[in-house]
């Protein structure tokens, strides 16, 4: 059986306007198949796509404010009817074009208990971004780009990445994005 962080559900996301594109692609171990991606917009509406790897789902927001883009995936092994193998969740805010927006999101690769993290974060109208790093097993924050982390044990981790950016007019904006891990 594969772990969570070996069979990921995250996603990449790329606004223009009022429209986010969510866009996700994974490595299937051979004994998976995936049956079905969920995907939850946050303001009341979402798609249920199947066999969707690669995939991408669009979504037109009728109203400014800050939203939480879920993704769920489901799978079936070797015949068995799918369950939910992941949950992934990023946010998006939808609102004036002059404002700054930062978009935190990673990347996990395990091998035994160290896991490395791959920062995917965006802003493009940042001049400067800073990023915190919760593993969510006690230790202390973490402000490296993408760092790697070893956990004492196996098991489940909450991860969180706080990325806060600056934009030339010295606007702040920050955006957080959690996953659980194991």
């Amino acid at each position: 059986m594969y772990s969570k962080a070996q069979v990921p559900c995250s996603f990449t996301k790329s606004l223009a306007g009022s429209t986010v594109s969510v866009n996700y692609l994974w490595i299937i171990p051979l004994i998976y198949s995936v049956d079905s991606v969920f995907i939850d917009y946050g303001d009341g509406s979402s798609v249920m796509q199947y066999a969707p790897v690669p995939g991408t789902a669009s979504h037109t927001y009728t109203a400014p404010g800050s939203y939480s883009i879920c993704l769920t995936r489901y799978m079936s092994q070797l015949g068995v009817p799918g369950a939910i193998v992941c949950t992934y969740c990023d946010s998006v805010s939808i609102g004036s074009s002059s404002s700054c927006f930062v978009s935190a999101a990673y990347n996990t690769t395990a091998i035994g208990l160290t896991a490395n993290f791959t920062n995917t974060t965006s802003c493009s109208t940042c001049s400067s971004i800073s990023h915190a790093w919760n593993f969510g097993d006690g230790s202390p924050i973490n402000t490296q780009t993408s760092p790697s982390h070893v956990y004492a044990a196996n098991g489940s981790y909450n991860v969180c990445l706080i990325s806060t950016g600056t934009n030339s007019s010295g606007q702040t904006c920050s955006d957080t994005t959690c996953t659980s891990h194991g």
